[in-house]
């Protein structure tokens, strides 16, 4: 079991809209309601997003990251404060220091609709047992949060450790394309350069390409199943450019987008 202390356990509930600094250790479970949450390392680079579209999750964060969100009236989402948690920033990654070794935490765990109903009912426990603080209960709300924290560096262990298939699946995450191929290889604890390398011999493909691949499907599915603009769907994969989103879709489908919506929608 770690040791240290909850501060707090809180439910949120309300409309609201921020930005502040991490001020201490904190794990939350977030279940809906973000019209958007961007999360950021303590120099300002990127960690991961969440939207109206995101499932529920799992994540911790320390001291001196950043948080810049806007809640809707649907928000549901719990914060449990620590105070002497063993957690540690290096190298754009989190780490958690286990009987003097330090281990590698993910930032963020996505969960599945059976997951999120799991934790959401251990953690109302949790903050039922932290309302009344006799010793039994102490010791069951700090067993329960250990487990949380088993469940995620479990998924941490699934996540496969070869740098290559690591970015793969961060690439295959980020549907919103929030992040730069720069900011993913950084998660991965590796620069551009030699990941690529690493990339290109494990599948193939150059990040790049898998990447530019992956937002012309995106945009495609998006002509042929929706009735989204153009320029709404070239933000959507992440071009903030249409003649550049117009380049990519013809290089890769041979004609242009409007082409595309006219083939599929009339």
């Amino acid at each position: 079991m770690f040791h240290f202390s909850i501060i707090n356990v809180g439910q949120y509930t309300e409309l609201e809209k921020n930005k502040q600094v991490v001020p201490c250790c904190w794990l939350t479970f977030y279940k809906q309601g973000a019209k958007y949450f961007h999360h950021y390392w303590p120099d300002g680079t990127l960690n991961y997003s969440l939207d109206a579209s995101s499932p529920a999750n799992l994540s911790v964060a320390c001291p001196n990251m950043i948080a810049d969100y806007k809640f809707g009236k649907e928000r549901e989402n719990w914060v449990i404060t620590l105070e002497g948690f063993p957690m540690r920033i290096q190298k754009y990654q989190l780490q958690l220091c286990i009987e003097g070794d330090w281990v590698k935490i993910p930032n963020k765990v996505d969960l599945s609709s059976e997951e999120a109903a799991r934790w959401e009912f251990e953690i109302k426990k949790i903050a039922r047992a932290f309302n009344n603080p006799i010793p039994e209960n102490k010791l069951f709300y700090k067993s329960s949060l250990s487990r949380i924290i088993a469940f995620m560096l479990s998924k941490e262990g699934n996540q496969l450790g070869h740098p290559a298939r690591r970015l793969k699946n961060f690439i295959d995450e980020d549907t919103s394309f929030h992040y730069s191929l720069e900011e993913l290889s950084k998660k991965c604890g590796y620069s551009t350069d030699h990941i690529r390398v690493l990339f290109k011999q494990e599948f193939h493909i150059t990040p790049k390409k898998y990447r530019e691949q992956k937002r012309m499907q995106k945009a495609m599915q998006l002509i042929s199943e929706s009735q989204l603009s153009i320029k709404e769907i070239a933000y959507q994969c992440g071009f903030y450019y249409l003649s550049h989103f117009t380049k990519a879709f013809r290089n890769t489908f041979h004609q242009t987008p409007r082409d595309a919506i006219k083939h599929f929608r009339y």
